[in-house]
């Protein structure tokens, strides 16, 4: 029936004296549903027997249910793959998850109570600080910024955050979704890039002009100070340089393709990103000198 004690916490009564303080118990109703009780409970005891016991026996379903949810919502929080952070109203962290941790680099107790600027770095983007506030505290705000991880090093996110209410409407947090954007807006650079190189390859009158134009547009996607370009003439086997921007060196003349890392890409036909790690293998396997 509801509300009875099971025969555990009535031996536990037994043994602590006639006591017995917020004892939890589960039932079920005419419906066939579960429903939890609390029970807390004191014995009057005369010539050492029980002859008198009062106490409550509330019904706590609703807040046993309330209490699961809140549960399931931590784990869903923690679980998704997206960055989550909650904050209270003075964007202080009160919340981070997994994901967020692992994008930035950071542990828990590194956030924790730390206003969320943290994650922005010095060098987010032209949006001020007090743009963003008010447009979160106005209800929400999405966008694109760079942020920094803990090491420095930098990350493109895509970033929406909305208020928390409460079942009166009351706003009580802040809440983040963080996606970290970097590879795919890389890629859109790349893409474009090459977009753009067909573009001036089309317009260019000459090759002295195509080659500066090309230079530019690699400059606008990775550091490129020092910048060549070299082309082979399979007759005289020579390797040509038409175009050479160094800071230190002087334009290379015309020279037979050796064990440089210009002939290795030369005769294996396949783009190299040279490590150091890359560098050393090359090296070691006689490929380079």
């Amino acid at each position: 029936s509801s509300g009875e004690m099971s025969r555990e916490q009535l031996l536990q009564f037994v043994r602590s004296g006639y006591r017995l303080q917020n004892a939890e118990s589960t039932w079920i109703d005419a419906s066939g549903a579960t429903r939890f009780s609390l029970h807390n409970i004191v014995g009057m005891v005369e010539g050492g027997r029980l002859v008198r016991a009062w106490g409550t026996h509330r019904d706590i379903t609703e807040q046993k249910q309330a209490e699961g949810k809140v549960t399931i919502l931590a784990h869903a929080l923690r679980s998704i793959s997206e960055g989550v952070y909650l904050t209270d109203l003075n964007e202080r962290l009160l919340f981070v998850n997994q994901a967020l941790l692992t994008m930035y680099g950071y542990q828990e107790a590194d956030l924790m109570g730390n206003p969320v600027r943290i994650l922005r770095g010095a060098r987010q983007t032209g949006i001020p600080d007090a743009e963003i506030h008010a447009a979160i505290h106005a209800g929400g705000w999405s966008g694109e910024l760079t942020h920094s991880r803990k090491d420095g090093s930098q990350l493109r996110v895509a970033l929406s955050t909305s208020v928390v209410r409460s079942e009166s409407g009351e706003v009580i947090a802040l809440m983040g979704v963080i996606r970290d954007v970097t590879d795919s807006k890389r890629a859109e650079l790349l893409q474009d890039a090459v977009y753009r190189i067909a573009q001036a390859a089309d317009a260019a009158p000459s090759l002295n002009d195509l080659y500066p134009a090309v230079h530019k547009i690699i400059q606008e996607v990775m550091p490129a100070n020092n910048f060549y370009i070299a082309l082979h003439d399979d007759q005289e086997d020579l390797m040509y340089f038409p175009y050479f921007v160094d800071e230190v060196d002087v334009p290379l003349p015309p020279m037979k393709p050796g064990k440089g890392f210009t002939a290795h890409v030369l005769r294996t036909g396949r783009s190299l990103l040279c490590t150091e790690h890359v560098w050393d293998e090359l090296v070691r396997s006689g490929d380079v000198e």
